[in-house]
């Protein structure tokens, strides 16, 4: 089992551009029959936006 998480910092454009290349690395692999050697992996994606961090204090 793998788990990772980070943050990225994305305009609407760059999440959008994002998706889309997601989506085109996925559908090449999607069509997958089963056969030897192969395990079935279940892939979740979630995307939430996160908080946005509180200022800097010490650049006022």
């Amino acid at each position: 089992m793998s788990y990772r998480q980070g943050t990225l910092w994305l305009s609407p454009d760059e999440l959008a551009e994002m998706l889309t290349d997601l989506l085109t690395v996925l559908r090449e692999r999607v069509g997958n029959a089963p056969a030897p050697g192969r395990a079935p992996y279940l892939l979740s994606a979630i995307l939430f936006p996160a908080e946005q961090p509180p200022p800097d204090v010490s650049s006022r």
